[in-house]
């Protein structure tokens, strides 16, 4: 799968980030229709989100001024994502230590929960990038609903059948329309693309379709048919392709590309119609 130079710890990053805050949301929804707190699942959250944040600190040129991104919060979206990714991973690890002592407080989940989906809701806030064709649009909302989906798949997994459905459904649901409207505008897309991507991207229905197979349609099938730990991994395959197609197919909106898509056009219009 080949993708553009340094993305690979974005990659990493946004899939255990947000798979992290995606098990911490999903606890809180589970919670509020009225099923027991999953400690198992918050403590894997914050686990995966306090290692995604430290891959994503790979990507910084120096790492140890992380710190100056909270400089500008409430003007930069990337300053945005960092307060909220601290403040999910905060109130994550005040909800284990919680529970840890053996005491309930219903409403800290809940504003855990709210952090983590305040936190998904910034790392698609950071790409609304002007003149990034496929990065706008639906794919802002997939982090939401990516990471909150395999929270859900794994909860109902780790606790069986007889926790309430509604959250998984409603997750599932959200989904689905985010993605397939993601996908449509990224299959209307006809720019150029540099040579090394050009593969990948013209085989951009095939990693699409097995995303959304994997994170959605499978997963559920598992759930009713065989429940099984194995939904999980599948779910977190799905998981992983969503983040990573994300930035394969991302296309700039260039003034190459705009002198492509005129001579393109130029050339059709030139081309001699038989009678």
């Amino acid at each position: 799968m080949s993708q553009p130079a340094g993305q690979t710890p974005l990659v990493v990053f946004t899939s255990l980030a947000g798979a992290g805050a995606g098990l911490v949301a999903a606890t809180a929804m589970f919670v509020a229709a009225g099923a027991p707190m999953s400690r198992q699942a918050v403590v894997v959250g914050v686990v995966l989100q306090a290692v995604g944040l430290a891959v994503s600190l790979t990507h910084l040129g120096r790492p140890l001024r992380a710190t100056l991104a909270l400089t500008r919060v409430g003007r930069s979206a990337l300053s945005n994502e960092v307060l909220m990714a601290t403040q999910s991973l905060m109130w994550g690890v005040g909800l284990v230590a919680l529970t840890a002592t053996g005491r309930s407080v219903k409403a800290v989940p809940l504003f855990a929960g709210a952090f983590s989906v305040l936190f998904l809701v910034s790392i698609g806030l950071v790409y609304r990038i002007r003149g990034q064709a496929s990065w706008g649009g639906a794919s802002i909302c997939t982090p939401l609903t990516s990471g909150c989906l395999f929270g859900a798949i794994t909860i109902r997994t780790l606790m069986g059948p007889g926790t309430p459905v509604t959250p998984l459904l409603l997750v599932l649901t959200l989904d689905a329309v985010m993605f397939l409207l993601r996908w449509r505008a990224i299959a209307r897309l006809r720019w150029p693309v540099e040579p090394d991507r050009a593969t990948t991207f013209l085989r951009r229905d095939r990693w699409l379709s097995a995303r959304l197979v994997l994170l959605d349609a499978f997963p559920i099938s598992l759930l009713i048919v065989w429940p099984t730990p194995l939904v999980i991994g599948v779910a977190a395959a799905g998981l992983v392709i969503d983040r990573w197609s994300f930035y394969a197919f991302g296309l700039p909106h260039t003034t190459e590309r705009e002198i492509g898509r005129a001579e393109d056009a130029i050339a059709t219009a030139s081309i001699p119609q038989e009678p």
